[in-house]
């Protein structure tokens, strides 16, 4: 009789004592549904929620130089590969992983950006709860 409750509570420990964090993915040039599913499949601690509800943590796209350098970067050279894939602690404002790498315009292409950033986050999130 008491032993389902007990076999219950032992298993639902593990759930209560894993640091888990609020992450809301903003709106990034239509790869915010890529970088939520990579984040998902590296089976991190992560709950994903909408800005609102004031997340730990958010993914966001950023550009490494201004816009005006970057259209000129783009003309002189034909290509544009300064995007990075930061997820930052909202509490401290600093950059807890980051994905320097080329915005393609292909599915395939923001896909694999998306796992790649995931896969920083992992080795980041790792090396911190150490």
């Amino acid at each position: 009789m008491y032993v389902p409750i007990l076999l219950t509570a032992m298993l639902a420990v593990p759930l209560i004592a894993q640091d888990r964090k609020t992450v809301y993915v903003d709106r990034m040039e239509g790869l915010e549904s890529h970088v939520e599913k990579a984040l998902k499949e590296a089976e991190l601690p992560f709950d994903f929620i909408e800005e609102q509800a004031s997340p730990d943590l958010k993914a966001t796209l950023s550009r490494m130089h201004p816009e005006y350098a970057e259209i000129l970067y783009k003309h002189k050279y034909g290509r544009d590969e300064t995007h990075h894939l930061e997820l930052v602690d909202v509490a401290t404002g600093k950059a807890i992983a980051r994905h320097t790498f080329r915005l393609g315009s292909t599915d395939s292409d923001r896909a694999k950006g998306a796992r790649d950033f995931a896969e920083k986050v992992k080795k980041a999130y790792k090396s911190k709860a150490r």
